[in-house]
């Protein structure tokens, strides 16, 4: 299992969001803030290169912060 950075809104029991996910999910939103995505046919490939590519930032962010 990948390293997921902990929750990324800490709660008692750890059932929230992990920072990995909350990562993917910014980097999404900011591929798809792009004018020219949106336009595009919608497609299962498209839609899964953009959300492995979103995983792949979440995961440069979290050794990022590893080395800071």
């Amino acid at each position: 299992m990948k390293e997921d950075g902990g929750p990324a809104y800490p709660v008692i029991d750890r059932s929230g969001m992990s920072l990995r996910d909350y990562f993917a999910g910014q980097a999404l939103a900011g591929f798809l803030a792009d004018p020219k995505i949106l336009d595009r046919e919608s497609s299962s490939t498209i839609s899964e290169t953009y959300s492995r590519q979103a995983y792949i930032y979440a995961d440069a962010m979290l050794a990022e912060r590893k080395q800071a």
